[in-house]
């Protein structure tokens, strides 16, 4: 089950907004996001979200892609993917010009972040067009590491604990292995400032963190709080662990609740027009003259000057004003 599902709710052709889920690691299209019979994408999120088409993407999610000496082909090419099946989507449907939101769980936060970072370097105006449209981003249970190496081959660790993989070659040398998502860690902050500063409208890409509050079994926190969360951005906690977060049996689940009031916030702020610029009005030192009459008594007074006819913008001093020498 890997590229784009087909669009996940059935009035998604009056859409204005393209949410897309983005799933972790040992995950897939559809059940990172179910739990029992609810895929809440599909069965949930239409009704509080209606202006979306709602989309998933899927992709080999191995623990290997994400640490091994190959890992930055293979996170690029996912990453890759991920912007090439959007922008043949969006130029099929001709909705080149839709903001899109994404949701990702767990690493499936890298392979957005990386999709980022490629589509603002890409030389393919329709790569770039989709990069450029990825306005809100919704990170559920990422690790954001930064550029340390170490502390990314400690989430390897625990991944690779929480999956039970008993391939000794996955744990060797983890530190080596990071190198790829250390650059990540490293780069995507500064895209983000960037497009903050540029001060565009539709520039500034918003971010929420959610961060698990519950530990795995055994294994403890996978993404704690403190990974979990990027500096400067809004941040809420699901009650759940890792693995868990990402999954909702219906409305009055809590997490639910915060993560689908973050989408149809992001969705009404992406749909609706700003309201239109009205200059303020000119302070007074600012305000243009007052307009005077020829027949008004202040003219005939002489407490005026007048426009001269040979030179109209020559003013003269009226004759009774004048002092004449002998």
């Amino acid at each position: 089950m890997y590229g784009l599902s087909d669009p996940l709710n059935p009035r998604e052709v009056n859409a204005e907004v393209d949410i897309v889920f983005v799933h972790g690691l040992n995950g897939n299209r559809n059940t990172t996001w179910t739990t029992g019979d609810v895929f809440w994408p599909q069965d949930l999120l239409p009704a509080d979200v209606p202006m979306a088409r709602i989309l998933t993407f899927g992709y080999d999610s191995s623990v290997a892609h994400f640490w091994s000496a190959a890992s930055q082909n293979r996170i690029d090419g996912h990453a890759s993917t991920l912007l090439a099946d959007l922008a043949g989507l969006r130029d099929r449907t001709e909705t080149n010009e839709r903001p899109i939101i994404l949701v990702a769980h767990s690493l499936g936060g890298i392979i957005c972040a990386d999709a980022l970072i490629l589509g603002d370097n890409s030389p393919e105006p329709h790569i770039r067009n989709a990069s450029t449209h990825i306005r809100r981003i919704a990170f559920l249970g990422t690790p954001h590491q930064g550029s340390s190496k170490a502390k990314w081959a400690d989430t390897g660790r625990a991944f690779l604990e929480l999956f039970k993989s008993t391939n000794k070659e996955n744990v060797k040398d983890l530190q080596d292995k990071s190198e790829k998502l250390s650059s990540l860690g490293r780069a995507f902050p500064n895209l983000l400032r960037r497009r903050t500063e540029t001060g565009e409208l539709n520039a500034k890409i918003e971010v929420v963190c959610f961060f698990e509050e519950l530990p795995s079994k055994v294994i403890g926190m996978i993404v704690p709080e403190e990974s979990a969360c990027l500096p400067g951005y809004e941040a809420l906690s699901i009650h759940a662990d890792h693995s868990s977060m990402s999954k909702f049996a219906n409305r009055t689940d809590p997490g639910y609740g915060r993560v689908s009031s973050v989408l149809a916030r992001w969705s009404r702020e992406l749909t609706t027009a700003p309201p239109p610029v009205t200059q303020p009005p000119l302070p007074d030192t600012e305000k243009p003259p007052p307009t005077v009459s020829l027949t008004t008594p202040e003219w005939a007074s002489g407490n005026y000057l007048r426009t001269s006819k040979r030179h109209p913008f020559i003013k003269e001093v009226p004759s009774s004003r004048v002092r004449r020498t002998q």
